[in-house]
């Protein structure tokens, strides 16, 4: 009877372990998944800081690094520059750069540094194609306006 207690005991208590050993894996990868997908977003869209998907994974930043010391200081400049009047681009794209840095040491990167980070690529032809998004962009609300206008005149 007493091998049959003991067995059980372990059995449970062996039982539990594994569990929480899974539980505690999985949490930190999916952390380490998270975080991977915002510096890949950052790193991919680092040409255009106001891209849509870029805004998203800087606005995830300060949640998900919020146990790096670093990465929130790096943050916290980097919204600094953003909001700066008047607003100094090559000082916005440092900040940047600094963050992304930062956040590629917290996540052991080796060898990403400022000089590898800030050079990326960026044909002119999708240059030329963000710009003529926006010309087309603002032709519309002109119109959109020029209709607006007719339409109270009326």
């Amino acid at each position: 009877m007493e091998n049959y207690t003991l067995a059980l005991i372990t059995s449970l208590f062996s039982g539990i372990i594994a569990t929480a050993v899974t539980l505690w894996w999985q949490n930190k990868s999916e952390k380490i998944k998270l975080k991977t997908e915002i510096f890949t977003t950052l790193m991919a869209y680092r040409f255009n800081l106001a891209h849509a998907e870029s805004v998203k994974a800087l606005n995830c930043v300060q949640a998900v690094f919020y146990d790096n010391k670093n990465v929130q200081e790096a943050w916290a400049k980097f919204k600094q520059m953003v909001s700066k009047q008047p607003y100094i681009q090559q000082e916005a794209i440092d900040a940047h750069i600094s963050l992304l840095e930062e956040i590629s040491k917290d996540l052991k990167y080796k060898n990403i540094e400022w000089k590898k980070i800030k050079n990326y690529y960026y044909p002119q032809s999708l240059v030329q194609e963000d710009e003529e998004n926006v010309m087309i962009r603002k032709a519309q609300a002109q119109m959109a306006m020029s209709d607006i206008r007719n339409d109270k005149s009326i």
